[in-house]
């Protein structure tokens, strides 16, 4: 059964009898959206893959990303499906300076203050020229009726984080360290339950390669793209 955001607020405030008068429910969501945050950088999460297209215009180095980018897994040319390599803005600086070459087709990439940057730079405009896999942001709650995008099994996981803060509001840092421990394990059984899902079934772009929870990378199949 699905846990919403009013019902987050209620079993908070129930854990530590905090009032409104102390904590405004704004500043609980806060406090919830955090903790949701939190818990989308702990793990490639299957449920905030997603993908989308990106166009070019002629004699412009720059792609701007999706509004709710997080992380690049892959970029690769539509048609062909040959994987830009990534290279940091520090070896594009030193290997092409400031005047990158043009080319018809990009072969490198770097991300720098939100934008891709393409080498060479592309020649033509092109529409849906590259494919883009990434990570997203997660949907943060603000309606009573909102819930969180994964499987309602962990719901009121960031309820722990939302504790925590407000242990740590009222001066009580042993029950806010208690609560950040129990949050940090209970991420560690939620992504346990995503790894056992994806080991014995494809994940979503992927083609059920096991993935590894040590190493946080649990689409290796990426690295083996073209």
């Amino acid at each position: 059964m699905s846990t919403t955001l009013l019902a987050m607020r209620s079993y908070v405030r129930n854990q530590t009898l905090v009032e409104t008068d102390d904590v405004s429910n704004a500043n609980l969501d806060i406090m919830l959206n955090a903790g949701l945050n939190q818990l989308s950088l702990a793990w490639n999460w299957p449920f905030l893959q997603a993908t989308a297209t990106l166009s070019t215009v002629a004699d412009t180095q720059t792609i701007a990303v999706p509004a709710d980018f997080r992380k690049a897994y892959l970029l690769y040319e539509t048609d062909t499906r040959v994987r830009l390599k990534e290279v940091t803005f520090e070896q594009a600086i030193s290997t092409w300076g400031g005047d990158p070459p043009a080319g018809d087709e990009a072969r490198w990439f770097y991300f720098w203050n939100n934008t891709f940057y393409l080498i060479p730079i592309p020649a033509t405009t092109e529409s849906a020229e590259y494919t883009l896999f990434y990570q997203k942001a997660i949907t943060e709650l603000s309606a009573d009726g909102d819930t969180p995008e994964f499987v309602s099994e962990f719901h009121l996981l960031p309820t722990q984080y939302a504790i925590a803060r407000v242990w740590e509001h009222e001066e009580d840092f042993p029950k806010a360290t208690e609560a950040d421990t129990q949050f940090r394990e209970q991420v560690e059984q939620m992504a346990r339950y995503y790894q056992n899902l994806t080991e014995d079934s494809p994940s979503i772009f992927g083609d059920g390669v096991r993935p590894s929870l040590s190493d946080r990378n649990n689409m290796p199949w990426l690295d083996k793209a073209t």
